[in-house]
Order: structure tokens, then sequence, then C-alpha cells
């Protein structure tokens, strides 16, 4: 396991956007690191604030780690799949699009289907209010008046532009790219992640659960993410969580729509020996055009 400590320790004359980075810091880490955890020292006795410039903290850092066991079957999957076959989990563009000119797009990366653009510089002023006064703390809602950054992101195609569809992975909304590159808008509780097309991703959306044994009690979800062809794929590898054995299985996902109207899904069991909680049943299945 390997990850960099987040930074939690703030002091006194830190200013908001230094504590904004702090909370960009979680949520790129929340995806990027294996060994994810929030550190302060205890001699300096400083951690983040309740509220900046209005904005309940708490939420924003629930959010991210919300998002990271969101996509923990994903994740888990991706960690299975390399630790048998080689390769890495989190991967530049270039491993991806091995013929567009992203060698030395440093700012974003890869896991697997989805592409992750974090934010890397503050937005909020210096003489943003910061206080640990909770009842002034107001709850940060995507859309309802959060700040919002501006991001430069990489939109990388194959070969021509309609052979490449991206979509946010927060709204499902197609992004109209036009271009190579495209600006974003990321509210300060949003990092920007966007789903590649010919892609299946797993979820397993956690609720009130508050462990990885407890959110594998809930069902899973499926987004479907077509290619302009029609045709999308992925899988999904399970076990306990626990044992040293290889004892999982591994779930194959096609997805293909020979038509405007019609489109066809399907999945095979390629492994069985792990047999999952009876109620982490697949719920939902959602379908990107």
């Amino acid at each position: 396991l390997t990850g960099a400590d987040m930074h939690s320790g703030t002091g006194p004359d830190d200013s908001a956007s230094r504590i904004e980075l702090a909370i960009r810091t979680l949520q790129v880490g929340a995806l990027a690191y294996p060994f994810f955890r929030n550190h302060a020292g205890q001699s300096d006795g400083y951690f983040l604030p309740t509220n900046v410039s209005g904005l309940s903290v708490p939420p924003l850092a629930r959010a991210a780690i919300t998002l990271r066991y969101n996509l923990l079957p994903h994740l888990y999957s991706l960690f299975a799949e390399v630790s048998r076959r080689g390769g890495t989990v989190v991967t530049p563009l270039s491993f991806e699009f091995p013929t567009a000119d992203v060698r030395n797009v440093s700012t974003q990366f890869m896991l697997g289907g989805l592409m992750v653009c974090p934010v890397l510089s503050g937005m909020l002023p210096d003489g943003a209010s910061i206080s640990q006064d909770t009842d002034a703390a107001n709850s940060a809602t995507r859309g309802n008046g959060v700040p919002s950054a501006e991001v430069e992101c990489v939109f990388p195609q194959r070969r021509a532009a309609e052979d490449v569809r991206w979509f946010d992975w927060h709204t499902l909304d197609l992004l109209r790219v036009r271009t190579r590159t495209a600006v974003v808008t990321a509210p300060i509780d949003t990092l920007p992640v966007f789903l590649l097309s010919g892609n299946v991703v797993a979820t397993q959306l956690i609720g009130n659960a508050l462990t990885s044994v407890a959110a594998r009690l809930r069902p899973f979800q499926l987004t479907v993410a077509l290619c302009p062809d029609g045709s999308a794929s992925g899988s999904m590898l399970l076990d306990d969580g626990e044992s040293l054995d290889d004892v999982m299985s591994e779930l194959l996902f096609n997805a293909s729509s020979p038509s405007p109207s019609s489109i066809h899904f399907s999945s095979a069991v390629l492994s069985k020996g792990y047999t999952p909680p009876a109620s982490a049943t697949l719920d939902t299945v959602r379908v990107l055009l």
C-alpha cells in the first residue's frame, strides 16, 4: 500500500485558499491513493476548520470519501486485475491513448475507464472568513451557491473526434467537446471525473454504511457508457475482502446497441469462487448514449 498523508493540519495564519487546496487534496487523494488518511500532528493542535467562507468543511471532506467508497467495486477490480496480469492502477493518459499527443499531460490520470482532472489551484480570496463556528457554517451542496473553480482539461481522441465520447461522472451528461482541451467548472465540493465511452463501471452506493464490510452488503449499480458504434464492456471481481486465498468471482459485462431504439446487455460469470451476500444484488443499470 502506498499514499501520501492528506493535509489536514492548518495553522492560525493559513489563508482560505490554502484550506481550499487541503480540501482539493483530499478529493484527489481519495481516488489516487490506496493508503488514504488525514494527518495532523498532535503537537501543532491545528486541524481543518469547521467552515471557510461560510461553507461547512466536513460535508466537503465527506463527499470526497463517499466518492471513494462508491467506486470501491471499480477500484477493487482494477487492483485485482493488475495483481494478476501486471500494469498499473493509476495510469497516465498516454497508456490509454498511445497515439495521441498526451505524453506531457501530468495533471490528469486514468483509473480504468475514468479520467480524473484534479483542481490544483485555489480560488477563494485570502480574506475569506475562517472559523470553527458550526452555527455559521452552511452545508455545501452542488450547484447551490457553492464557489467553483475552472480547470482546463485535456480530452484525448483516438482518431477522429467521433471515435470517443466523454461523460461527466457526476451528472452523466455527454460532454460536447469540440476541441482537444476544454475548460470545466468544478464546484468546491466536486472532483472533476469523466467516464470514457466503451466502458462499464461498477459502483456500490454506501448509503449509511461506515465500513467496507457494511458496504459489501449493499446493492450494486452499473454505468454503461456506449461508444459511437454502440458498444461497451467491463468486468467486476468480487471476494470477501479478507481471505488471503485467491477465492473470487469474476463477471464480464457487454453492451451493444444495434439500432437507436434497442440496447442489448449481457453478463457472464467467468469464474465463481465467491458468493456475495443475498442483499448485494444488481439493482440499477444506467446506459449513457
